[in-house]
């Protein structure tokens, strides 16, 4: 898997804080070039951390997100769905801490959260970069929406593998601990958004997500 772009910095460093993730090659540009062309390509260690495990970025939702349009380069896809999962594992980190404080301590670590789990954090975080503005009811009815596509229902007790949820109620009947955790979760991932998401087209990059999405939902 390769991915080629001009950048004004020959020196330009991929905004990823594994720096042993990328393998930089240099590509031999005139001397008068305004530019030059450095060819970045994943180390096979990292294609094997990227690939293996349901912990990792979703290599092939980036790959087909440059499919979509023209627009989205490979490279930003990689840039977009490494800050939103950041801004993931950061929220749900916090919730879990808070969760705690409240005696319940029924929350894993990010790295030790089960699939279904990441990936609704995922989508709320997604929801969040595409608009900023979105409310803690608008991410709580998101997130009902994302677990009832999955075959989650109500049940008094938080169960797995029976799909049942005790916040699976609207917004409003949620208790006040609870519906302070859609507060948490959208301060945290707008935070570290701010950051990630610096120097990309959002929109572009939503759109192709969207499409995404809805080529595998046909």
């Amino acid at each position: 898997m390769q991915a080629e772009a001009p950048v004004p910095d020959p020196d330009h460093v991929v905004p990823d804080p594994n720096d042993d993730m990328w393998t930089r090659k240099k590509v031999e540009t005139p001397p008068d070039a305004a530019f030059k062309i450095t060819s970045y390509e994943l180390s096979p260690e990292t294609l094997q951390r990227l690939t293996v495990g349901v912990d990792r970025l979703p290599v092939n939702v980036m790959t087909e997100m440059t499919k979509t349009t023209d627009n989205v380069s490979f490279m930003d896809a990689v840039e977009f769905m490494t800050a939103v999962g950041e801004a993931a594992r950061m929220a749900h980190e916090v919730n879990r801490a808070y969760c705690e404080s409240l005696g319940y301590t029924s929350q894993v670590p990010w790295n030790d959260a089960p699939e279904w789990q990441r990936a609704s954090a995922m989508e709320g975080a997604i929801a969040i970069a595409s608009d900023p503005d979105r409310t803690p009811e608008q991410s709580h009815e998101g997130w009902m929406e994302h677990k009832a596509k999955d075959g989650w229902v109500y049940g008094e007790v938080k169960d797995a593998d029976a799909k049942t949820h005790p916040c699976m109620v609207p917004y409003a009947e949620l208790p006040a601990d609870q519906r302070l955790k859609d507060t948490l979760f959208g301060a945290v991932v707008r935070a570290s958004l701010e950051t990630g998401l610096q120097g990309l087209d959002v929109p572009a990059l939503m759109a192709s997500y969207r499409k995404h999405k809805q080529s595998q939902s046909d």
